[in-house]
């Protein structure tokens, strides 16, 4: 027997056909969604894993650079010609305003009063100390008073100088002392001698006065430290 399409059976297919297809491939598409999803947060949770590995490789390499340069540092510290008898506790440089501020405190022997050196120069003296902090009063600074001599042995007392630059006054007029001569400490007041300050960059003098006084350069800048030592000479 011979089916015969009608006109209205034609296109009943022609309707049918292509909503079918709709309504099949709708189906795969929500029957997929559950496993997009999956695969979407899938995704997100390994590209996160990959940035914070990356965070952390990149921590683990900074915190390798700063080990590798506390270490150099501490080494060059160690070698520098100071009595072995010394002990130094090394700190990172938190800040600088008035003071230093130092990472180091009463916890890791700090105490008032204890130099801060890089190599064989003095930085400044701690003035604050706690638990776990400590400031250091810098050369510069006008409440800081150290006893301190020349190469040739000419005697003076340092101070800071609007709290920019280094003094040191006190010295006799009869003394001899000239533009480069090197600064150090004298040890009269209860630091380490022969720290170096620095050198003499001015001389000003008259002959009503008893004393002369000279500008001196710093051996080192305190801003560009990020590492200094205190030392505990006991």
């Amino acid at each position: 027997m011979v089916h015969i399409l009608t006109p209205l059976h034609s296109v009943s297919n022609i309707v049918i056909f292509p909503v079918k297809k709709v309504l099949w491939d709708t189906t795969l598409t929500l029957k997929e969604i559950p496993y997009n999803i999956h695969r979407m947060v899938l995704i997100d949770k390994l590209t996160q894993e990959n940035r914070d590995l990356k965070r952390i490789n990149n921590e683990n390499k900074l915190n390798l650079e700063i080990l590798t340069d506390e270490n150099s540092r501490l080494r060059t510290q160690l070698e520098s010609p100071l009595p072995p008898s010394f002990h130094f506790i090394a700190s990172p440089v938190l800040g600088i305003s008035k003071t230093m501020d130092l990472a180091v405190g009463e916890r890791d022997g700090v105490k008032s009063g204890m130099p801060v050196v890089v190599g064989t120069t003095i930085i400044g003296k701690i003035s604050d100390v706690n638990e776990n902090r400590s400031s250091v009063l810098l050369l510069t600074d006008s409440d800081l008073k150290i006893s301190a001599k020349t190469e040739k042995g000419t005697k003076g007392q340092i101070g800071g100088l609007l709290g920019e630059r280094i003094k040191m006054d006190k010295i006799l007029q009869k003394d001899l002392i000239l533009i480069d001569d090197i600064v150090t400490t004298s040890g009269e007041d209860g630091l380490p001698p022969d720290l170096v300050i620095g050198k003499v960059t001015r001389i000003q003098s008259d002959d009503v006065s008893v004393y002369k006084k000279a500008e001196i350069e710093g051996n080192a800048d305190p801003h560009r430290l990020k590492m200094v030592f205190v030392v505990n000479t006991q």
